[in-house]
């Protein structure tokens, strides 16, 4: 605006110089107002990019201003929400603590009621004990009286019985030694007659051995008969013998006879 005002002027009082100068001087205060006005044009220009520059700093910073609320905001609720699920969380545990303690208190309760009730118990049953104690002590004392006078008449009973079995043994012992002498002269004679019986079977046995070997010496006998090595008439020599020798201790020898050993013994070829 002052530069304007100063053309305006200039442009007044211009008839006023002389007109050479005048147009001298035009030419440079054109070129002189062509830079004022373009140097004041770049000002403005400079200004506004300034203000452009400025009014978007302004936006960046309301921008940056409002996320920055929005986060706070945001913190704000998310702050408050885990306040909430905390405070909720510490009331549940509290309310779950104070359950437990109420079921505490309450078994507690019960343990104390029934520890008075086993208390009063057992001092009822230490009242009928003591009751009990003092009548087995009184049927202690009885029985034990009758004890000892049950004491007394089993010893004299037992001192007759000893005295007794003393005569009875005396008695016993005297006549077991008549019945062993009674048994040792039975036994004796028996014996004599078990021995007799043994020799008897002894000689039996004997006879009977002799007969089994006579049996098989003849059927060895009877084997050689139709072979080379031995004869008609020498076979029914032998075989007669044999006969002889068997009829002879098959007959029972009379008491004082010789064995069947001695008589094969002589009688043998």
């Amino acid at each position: 605006v002052n530069h304007s005002l100063s053309i305006c002027d200039l442009l007044y009082f211009a008839p006023l110089f002389q007109r050479g100068a005048m147009n001298a001087h035009v030419s440079e205060l054109i070129r002189v107002l062509s830079e004022k006005e373009q140097e004041r044009v770049k000002a403005e220009k400079a200004a506004q990019e300034k203000i452009k520059e400025m009014r978007r700093k302004v936006d960046d910073a309301a921008a940056e201003t409002m996320e920055l609320q929005r986060a706070l905001t945001q913190e704000a609720k998310d702050a408050k929400a885990q306040f909430d699920k905390g405070l909720r969380e510490q009331a549940f545990r509290c309310k779950a603590r104070l359950h437990q303690e109420i079921r505490n208190q309450a078994m507690a309760e019960g343990d104390v009621e029934r520890q008075r009730l086993r208390v009063a118990k057992t001092q009822d049953q230490c009242y009928k004990l003591s009751l009990k104690i003092q009548d087995l002590q009184i049927y202690l004392q009885d029985q034990t009286e009758e004890a000892n006078l049950g004491l007394q008449s089993l010893e004299k009973h037992l001192e007759q019985r000893i005295d007794r079995v003393q005569q009875q043994g005396e008695q016993r012992s005297l006549h077991m030694k008549k019945h062993t002498l009674e048994t040792s002269a039975h036994m004796s004679s028996q014996l004599d007659t078990i021995m007799k019986c043994c020799k008897d079977q002894m000689r039996h046995v004997h006879i009977r051995a002799e007969g089994h070997s006579r049996f098989k010496e003849l059927c060895q006998l009877a084997a050689t008969r139709d072979t080379y090595t031995m004869s008609k008439e020498n076979y029914r020599k032998i075989k007669g013998e044999l006969l002889t020798l068997w009829r002879v201790q098959q007959t029972p020898p009379p008491p004082n006879s010789p064995s069947p050993w001695t008589t094969q013994a002589h009688t043998r070829p």
